[in-house]
């Protein structure tokens, strides 16, 4: 499966180019 982020930023702040952390919560259902 594909997986997509997409990044959503503070009101008043601006996003830079650079270095930066993430961080994410994969749930998966199986069966």
């Amino acid at each position: 499966p594909a997986i997509e982020a997409i990044p959503v930023k503070n009101n008043g702040v601006t996003l830079t180019g650079g270095a930066f952390n993430a961080g994410a919560t994969l749930v998966v259902d199986y069966q």
